[in-house]
């Protein structure tokens, strides 16, 4: 490794280390990787339908397209570490809150809605706004092992919980994930995350730039929401309805988790070494080969294919698109649009799992689903040859670094 890359990584290390326990510990990690562990005891407790449980989801992602774009727009104004403190601490509150659901959906579905608004300060686009401060050789690298906290948190959080609900109940397995908010993300973010000290004279905010790149990745950022989130919320579902057993398709799904892993971190390695629209697009011609397969034939070889293209290219997603705004806009918009394409993907992300459902339901199969998804998949890898050279683009700017 170049003198220049190995420094980096000398002086900007405590970042990369906060950001990891912050996304670990970060709203979307908490709130998506526990629902399912929780669910069944709300509805046990409360008599709650899957549906009216899932609708908090629903809620939730809503809420976090809004608070993305807020959150956004405040890290460009007041730098990311106050944003992630206050948030930090604000989602803690909210978490813990949880605790106190009612037979009332209208209370718990609010209290979806606060989580998303207290704790979208703990979404990627605060942690990469400190990686792109210290790393520009390594960002790539540097934003996976900053962000693959998600995939770990994903693979370690529910044993632990199940072992807390099933020694106590759900309401203290929220309260030991909101303590682990307060008392170790909190704590680590603020003595960890600073950005990199600035000896240049701070340059006005050009805000956003809404040029071609710009609209080509809103449209990529949503496909990829799409058939990343769709395919992955049914895989299992998909599975059986080839007639996998229930305990085989998990199985299979562990591989997902796994994937998501090595594809935040191998990614982010290659998109330091290789032009990065182009990393992408090979990349996702994986899932689009994985949907024509599942549709063509059932196999277990097809099955392990399918789940390891869909981990790579979901572990591998908010790596990418935060990479690119990076690359292609300046550092003192970087929030306003990391936070806008991160909302567009939430966007697809919450409709694509539910488009998939009604085609289910009105098909009897997933046939005609697999094939949507291969087309979505393959206009989004598509799209990347829209995306220009970054020289032609701005600059990575030297920022406001707060």
């Amino acid at each position: 490794m170049p003198d220049q890359a190995l420094n980096e990584f000398k002086q900007g290390w405590p970042a990369a280390l906060g950001g990891f326990v912050g996304t670990f510990f970060s709203v979307g990690t908490l709130v998506i990787y526990s629902f399912g562990l929780f669910a069944p005891e709300l509805a046990k407790e409360f008599g709650w339908s899957r549906g009216e449980l899932s609708f908090a989801l629903t809620v939730f992602n809503y809420s976090i397209i809004v608070a993305g774009i807020i959150f956004g727009f405040l890290i460009d104004r007041h730098g990311p570490r106050v944003v992630v403190l206050a948030s930090t601490l604000l989602f803690a509150l909210a978490y813990g809150s949880l605790s106190l659901a009612t037979e009332s959906k209208a209370l718990f579905y609010a209290l979806f809605a606060l989580m998303a608004f207290a704790g979208g300060g703990t979404l990627p686009v605060s942690y990469s706004r400190f990686i792109i401060s210290w790393f520009d050789r390594q960002r790539g690298l540097a934003l996976g092992l900053t962000l693959v906290g998600t995939g770990v948190g994903a693979a370690i959080l529910p044993p632990i919980l199940q072992a807390i609900i099933s020694a106590y109940d759900w309401r203290t397995a929220v309260l030991v994930l909101a303590a682990g908010v307060g008392f170790i993300s909190l704590p680590r973010s603020f003595v960890l995350l600073r950005t990199r000290p600035n000896a240049k004279a701070a340059a006005k905010s050009s805000g956003l730039v809404l040029n071609r790149a710009f609209w080509v990745l809103v449209v990529f950022s949503i496909l990829s929401g799409m058939f990343l989130i769709g395919s992955i919320i049914h895989f299992v579902s998909i599975l059986q309805d080839r007639g996998v057993t229930p305990d085989r398709a998990a199985l299979f799904a562990s591989v997902i988790g796994i994937s998501v892993i090595v594809g935040r971190i191998g990614v982010g390695f290659l998109l330091d070494r290789l032009f990065a629209p182009r990393v992408v697009f090979f990349l996702f011609l994986g899932p689009v080969a994985a949907f024509l397969i599942l549709r063509a034939g059932s196999s277990e070889a097809a099955f392990f294919f399918a789940a390891l293209a869909f981990g790579l290219a979901q572990g591998a997603e908010i790596d990418i698109i935060a990479y690119l705004t990076s690359r292609y806009f300046p550092k003192e918009a970087y929030g306003a649009t990391y936070g806008l394409l991160f909302s567009a993907f939430t966007v697809g992300a919450a409709n694509g799992p539910l488009m998939l459902g009604l085609l289910y339901d009105r098909n009897g199969d997933y046939a005609f689903a697999l094939l949507l998804l291969a087309a979505i998949a393959s206009t989004a890898a598509l799209l990347t040859f829209l995306l220009p050279r970054f020289e032609v683009q701005h600059a990575v700017s030297p920022g406001i670094d707060h």
